[in-house]
């Protein structure tokens, strides 16, 4: 899973460098002596990962475009003091995160506390 700009544009070198690899693979192939099948399943590989790199990418785009959470606050000196009241639950359970991201006891509480509270607004 892609989660910086970093890793996007590693990403996007990836995909580039299979393209080139699954282009030059006839020559290549010809010019070693290499089997069909052999060459076919090379192929194969290069497509499934550019595909792989490819929907990877997407899903990144995907999370950089949802609305992300937004605590409000006049000034971030007042952002420690701030009182949060109770909401009902609108959340996902924890156990339907995908195990791919790999996510700790702590960041699932934090993930937790956020959803089930929100700041007071100021009148």
């Amino acid at each position: 899973m892609i989660t910086n700009r970093q890793q996007y544009e590693n990403t996007l070198y990836w995909i580039s460098q299979f393209e080139k690899a699954l282009e030059e693979l006839p020559e290549k192939a010809a010019h070693s002596g290499l089997l069909r099948p052999a060459v076919e399943a090379q192929a194969g590989a290069y497509r499934c990962q550019i595909e792989d790199l490819r929907r990877q990418m997407q899903e990144y785009d995907r999370l950089q475009r949802a609305p992300g959470f937004a605590l409000e606050s006049p000034s971030l000196g007042e952002l420690p003091h701030r009182r949060l009241k109770p909401t009902r639950r609108r959340t996902t359970s924890v156990s339907r995160v995908p195990h791919r991201q790999r996510i700790g006891r702590h960041t699932v509480y934090y993930i937790r506390l956020l959803c089930r509270y929100r700041p007071e607004r100021s009148s």
